[in-house]
């Protein structure tokens, strides 16, 4: 059926009977539709709510349908313990998904329950949409944010959970938008970034899990796959490499070139950036907070510092086969000797504090219109038969 209530303060309290009804429900209008009591029907059709507030409770899955599209619009929880389970797909257009102050989420599913059975959730639109809720992901979900005009698509102020004792979540973010996840928003097994940006607050990306021998029983913390973009907020110096299970920190999909922005926050990554296939992942630094890689690193992409600094905290800490370059706001200091048989372009700062630093074989170049510092025991080595210009 169709409810519009118009006056934005007026409140329709739809008393649900038991059973299930294959039937769609569309909301319009400023004012809220209540739908709630202690009986348990379920709607399987859409659930379409274009402006104003639905209100769920009373009981679980109240909107266990086909799809729910929220349109500059609330779809609100009121029933404490009451988890509402999305079958289908869930569309934010400027859309919120919340829990009403003082409702408790349940303690296996959350406020709102992902399906296990692939459930994506797709944000498009010129206005923020917000998750406030806490939203199991238990399973793999993904998430996919079109890059609209706000400067935050989707804003991730409630939790990102999965189901405790039961089945580990993962998000896919997908799409050229941004998505932003508070400081301990993300309880699930990990976020895997194909495409856009993700900001996050420390404990935004998850644990980082390993489950068994299978593919799809690895979750890393922080992996990366194509050309996406991972900032950290102010504030925020999580080490990405750190994980639940070992070595299920960050991951290198061949030929992922992700950019890290650490702003202007000083980060390490204490481990190895785990790479896979023929270990050609890159990455590209920004910000003007330092980023100290601290584990012994063999991906053979590139390594791009565009701003601020990328400091190693001891010798060989960059592979060998990666090529490095520094752009004009760029520094590279080390912490300890370092050797690349690819190329090196600076056209930014290098720092060798007193130690050696090697390139060239196989006729790579050395291409340098910025500066070599770092002291009288500092050495710079060229060889091969590339060209030093």
């Amino acid at each position: 059926g169709i409810f519009d209530i118009v006056n934005a303060n007026a409140n329709l309290i739809f008393n649900a009977t038991g059973g299930t009804f294959n039937q769609a429900l569309r909301k319009t209008g400023a004012g809220t539709l209540t739908y709630s009591n202690s009986n348990t029907q379920q709607l399987t059709g859409n659930v379409i709510v274009l402006g104003g507030k639905l209100a769920l409770g009373g009981a679980s899955n109240r909107a266990y349908g086909s799809n729910l599209y929220v349109t500059n619009a609330t779809v609100e929880v009121i029933t404490s313990g009451a988890e509402q389970t999305i079958k289908g797909s869930i569309y934010l257009n400027g859309g919120t998904l919340s829990a009403a102050a003082g409702v408790t989420a349940n303690g296996n599913y959350g406020h709102f329950n992902l399906e296990n059975t692939g459930t994506k959730i797709f944000v498009t639109g010129d206005t923020t949409s917000t998750i406030a809720a806490n939203l199991n992901m238990g399973g793999w979900h993904e998430i996919n944010v079109a890059n609209g005009a706000a400067a935050i698509d989707l804003d991730v102020t409630g939790m990102l959970n999965h189901q405790p004792g039961v089945i580990w979540g993962m998000v896919r973010k997908y799409g050229a938008g941004t998505m932003q996840i508070r400081a301990g928003g993300n309880g699930t097994g990990g976020t895997a970034i194909y495409e856009g940006e993700v900001i996050f607050g420390s404990g935004g990306l998850g644990s980082g899990v390993d489950l068994g021998s299978a593919v799809t029983d690895k979750v890393y913390k922080a992996g990366f796959y194509n050309a996406p973009t991972l900032t950290w907020a102010a504030g925020n110096s999580d080490d990405i490499t750190t994980s639940l299970s070992a070595g299920m920190g960050m991951y290198l999909e061949e030929w992922a070139t992700p950019t890290l922005n650490v702003g202007t926050n000083n980060v390490t990554l204490a481990n190895a950036i785990v790479a896979g296939g023929q270990l050609q992942g890159g990455i590209i630094k920004r910000g003007t907070g330092t980023l100290t890689l601290g584990g012994a690193n063999y991906y053979r992409g590139d390594t791009v510092v565009m701003e601020g600094t990328l400091a190693t905290s001891t010798l060989d800490r960059i592979g060998d086969g990666s090529r490095i370059v520094i752009g004009t706001n760029g520094t590279l200091r080390t912490g300890g000797s370092e050797w690349t048989y690819q190329s090196i372009s600076n056209a930014g700062v290098v720092n060798l504090q007193n130690n050696w630093f090697g390139s060239g074989d196989d006729g790579r170049s050395v291409v340098q219109t910025g500066q070599f510092i770092g002291g009288a025991s500092s050495t710079f080595v060229k060889y091969g038969v590339g060209k030093w210009t």
